[in-house]
Parts: C-alpha cells; structure tokens; sequence
C-alpha cells in the first residue's frame, strides 16, 4: 500500500507521499519491495501528480501523459491535464474498464491550477479504476489517498482553513508518521511539494520534514503526559 496526501492551505496546495512500496502475501504480512519510491511527479511550473497502486503501468501513463503535453503543447491548467490523463488510460484499456476486476488497482492524484483567464483556483483530481479513471473533482480541503482511514481520521480533527504552508507540512507529517505507525504498509522517505497558483512547484526540504517531524514526535509525547496526568 502507500499513503498520499493534499492539503489546501492559504499560501496554495501541498502533496505529500511515503516512500513505501508492499506486496500483501497470502498470509497477510506484507513483503516490503522499497523505502525510498518516488510516488510524486511535477508535471508543470504548477501542476503534479501522484500514483497509488500499480507502479509500472501507472509510469508507463505518465511517460504517455507527457508525450501527450508535448506534441499537443497542453496548457498548464490541472483540469485539462486531468481529462488528457483520462483520455490515454481509456484508449488503453477500452472495454476492459467495464470488468473492474480485471484492471490493476491503480490511483492518480492531479494537483495544480485551473486557468481561465487571470483567474486561478487550486484543484485536485483523482482518477481510479473504480471510476472508471473519469475525473473526479475534489471538493474538499485535505484529504488521504492509499492506506488513508487514519490519515483523513487525523485531518477531520486537526485540519482548519486557510493554514500557511508550515502548518500543512506538520499535519501532512502528522498523517504520514502516525499512519506509519499504525500500518506497516506504510513509512521509508517522506516527500513534500508545495504548489502555488505564482511560483513554480517546490520541493520540501529533507531538513525540514525531518525537523518538523520531531517537532511532532515532541507534542505528540506532551499530549500523553498532559492526558494521563490527570490520573495523579
């Protein structure tokens, strides 16, 4: 499995991914293939996506996708991204996405910009097998995508509008580590990229993850000793 995560916040939106890839045996141990996946790709100054499930297919649309970009010059507008990625996957597969079962478990997360003349407003598509990969616009502010019950669990109580970019890589940290500590299909390196409607997409800092996650680790521990304190 594997753990994606977006948030909206007042300086523009923040993806974020483990770096964990699994295979579940039968038993139901799960076999961990590699730590360090890149699962988040920028596609434009202002749009990128993620991939949850099957890798190799999913890098086979991607490398596709980009051909795409390129001969038909694609604007870099995240919903027209989004239907291009939607019309190469099915062209490939037809009439098998009728036969959901018969199609690799595979999830994109578009995120970026939508452009209609100087307007922008930050969007965020998924893309699935189980909706037949049509784009499915996202209406909330935060969400997790992959092993996310815990991770959405964390955002429904924690997140708020318009965070600042800071406060989006804590929470998103927050939802990476904590699920990884409950579920070992997740964990290994973390990556985060800020994308805003007037800068290019940013990497987020190792440095940063790693500070801001001890940070974490640091109130998480002064919650339980405040929480149990009342015992005393």
């Amino acid at each position: 499995m594997t753990l994606i995560g977006a948030l909206f916040g007042s300086e523009g939106i923040l993806l974020a991914a483990d770096g964990r890839v699994s295979h579940q045996l039968d038993g139901g141990q799960n076999l961990i293939v590699a730590d360090d996946q890149q699962k988040i790709q920028i596609l434009t100054d202002h749009c990128a996506i993620a991939v949850t499930g099957a890798d190799r297919i999913g890098e086979y649309f991607l490398d596709e996708l980009r051909q795409t970009m390129r001969k038909r010059q694609t604007k870099d507008d995240v919903a027209v991204i989004a239907f291009e990625l939607h019309k190469i996957v099915s062209t490939f597969y037809g009439k098998r996405l009728d036969d959901v079962a018969g199609i690799p478990l595979l999830n994109f997360v578009l995120a970026g910009y939508k452009q209609d003349r100087d307007r922008h407003e930050g969007a965020v598509y998924t893309l699935d097998n189980g909706a037949k990969f049509d784009p499915q616009l996202w209406l909330q502010k935060f969400g997790a995508f992959g092993c996310s019950a815990y991770a959405f669990l964390l955002g429904r109580w924690l997140y708020k509008p318009n965070l600042t970019m800071s406060e989006c890589i804590a929470l998103a940290a927050l939802f990476i580590s904590e699920t990884a500590r409950m579920d070992a299909s997740v964990g290994g390196t973390t990556r985060m990229l800020r994308i805003t409607a007037t800068k290019a997409c940013e990497w987020v800092s190792d440095e940063e993850i790693r500070r801001i996650s001890e940070e974490n680790a640091q109130i998480s521990s002064n919650f339980q000793d405040l929480f149990f304190a009342r015992a005393h």
